[in-house]
């Protein structure tokens, strides 16, 4: 990604650093204010305070904030990536449909990052034609989002049946 995000660098104002994961010390890169994930000097703090906040939609009374403590975005993504849970690692790409606001998007973003699986995010476009798209040229393994979106790629793949294909059996 660093080739890719290099040749925008220059228009990302606010951004204040670059932080590289996994990388070595050598490694060259055009960014300004780089950092070395390895080599962040992390604030001491205690696991049970926020890590993140999200908000109900109020379907059962008015909306309500619920805050999430460092411990339990650990222990759910730890949890997701055992082998008797969703059986995560390295190799999977997984494909995000869970709004980033919505119950800190299942915890996939912490899935992603503690077992190494590639994360694809499908921008607006949730129209079954388009996450079919995604499924294919990226190579989905497995995938995340509410039974609405997956009954319309049902749909569309039972009115519009794919000439290759698709390993759905893992994915849905």
């Amino acid at each position: 990604m660093v080739p890719i995000l290099e040749k925008i660098a220059n228009q990302l104002e606010t951004v204040k650093c670059y932080i590289l994961i996994n990388a070595s010390k050598d490694f060259k890169t055009t960014f300004p204010n780089t950092l070395h994930y390895e080599d962040f000097e992390w604030p001491t703090i205690n696991e049970n305070d926020a890590s993140g906040m999200c908000y109900t939609s109020g379907t059962k009374g008015l909306p309500k904030g619920v805050l999430y403590s460092h411990r339990s975005t650990y222990m759910h993504a730890s949890t997701l990536i055992s082998p008797n849970a969703g059986d995560f690692s390295n190799t999977d790409t997984i494909l995000l449909i869970v709004p980033q606001f919505h119950v800190m998007p299942w915890g996939f973003p912490y899935v992603c990052l503690l077992s190494g699986s590639n994360m694809v995010l499908p921008s607006s476009n949730l129209q079954p034609k388009a996450i079919i798209n995604i499924l294919k040229e990226e190579k989905v393994t497995k995938a995340n989002g509410v039974p609405t979106i997956w009954l319309g790629v049902y749909h569309e793949m039972k009115n519009n049946p794919l000439k290759e294909k698709l390993a759905l059996e893992k994915i849905l």
